[in-house]
């Protein structure tokens, strides 16, 4: 990495780094049916990042603004999910699936307003793509890459012989990460007479649709959405003690956190943050 000090209260920076995650072992079906073995090792996942960015503070330091772009490539990625062994065992594997680029801006604000409020901004951009995407399913009830019918992705698959099927997912966004998301927060800090301080937080987190799952069928959809969190606390004079009152998610938002259909009966499981 490099860095460079533009003035005592802005620098640019870019870095370089590497790393990776261990491959590793999943359960495939019981010892007696090892005939049925397909392989259940995967390799390790391997993630080069790029990125440049810069760092500021203006206006005495009442105003702070950092920005980063980024560029991860990803070989070898790792994607556990729900899937059948070829003697037809429900099993979860975790497979290679390829290769996976994301790359994206990051921009930060915090802003002091008056003397005791803190105005706060998060904001990402995100294109994620799975370049290289396949894996293997089990499908006793027709081509699961079907989708238009009663099939269990929405990819093409290919058959591999008896009920396996090649899924082919090249090119689709990335599941998980949304496109846009942020955070916009306030905090405020209210002195009262006998030392002590009343505190008001308010944030909202809001995130653009995404899939959830390697499905990618309607169901494994998350829309966008909105989740705001508030408190008010009284703070008791030198910090001795603190009371307050919060909630989380006040729009009572419904978000998905992981979901799977099931390719025999096309039952659909998710689940949900809390409400």
């Amino acid at each position: 990495g490099v860095e460079y000090d533009l003035t005592e209260d802005s620098l640019v920076y870019a870095n370089i780094s590497t790393g990776f995650k261990a491959g590793g072992f999943f359960s495939e079906q019981p010892a007696s049916q090892a005939a049925c073995s397909t392989g259940n090792t995967f390799e390790p996942e391997t993630l080069t990042a790029y990125a440049i960015g810069t760092k500021n503070r203006f206006n005495g330091g009442r105003l702070q603004l950092n920005a980063e772009a980024f560029y991860w490539d990803y070989e070898d990625h790792q994607e556990p999910h729900l899937g059948f062994s070829a003697c037809g065992y429900t099993i979860f594997p975790t497979e290679n699936i390829g290769q996976a680029t994301m790359q994206g801006l990051d921009l930060e604000m915090q802003l002091a307003v008056a003397d005791n409020g803190r105005l706060g901004l998060q904001l990402q951009y995100l294109d994620a793509t799975f370049d290289e995407f396949t894996f293997t399913t089990f499908s006793g009830g027709g081509n699961p890459g079907d989708n238009g019918g009663n099939g269990a992705f929405g990819c093409p698959a290919a058959a591999l012989g008896g009920p396996l099927w090649l899924v082919n997912c090249d090119g689709k966004d990335a599941i998980r990460p949304p496109e846009w998301s942020g955070t916009v927060s306030y905090r405020h800090l209210f002195p009262v007479g006998n030392g002590g301080n009343v505190i008001l937080d308010l944030r909202t987190q809001f995130a653009s649709e995404t899939f959830i799952a390697i499905d990618y069928r309607p169901a494994s959809l998350q829309g966008s959405y909105s989740m705001s969190d508030a408190s008010l606390a009284y703070e008791a004079a030198g910090g001795k003690w603190m009371v307050s009152v919060w909630g989380r998610n006040l729009e009572d938002e419904a978000v998905k956190t992981n979901s799977f259909t099931t390719p025999f009966t096309l039952v659909n499981y998710t689940q949900l943050r809390a409400p």
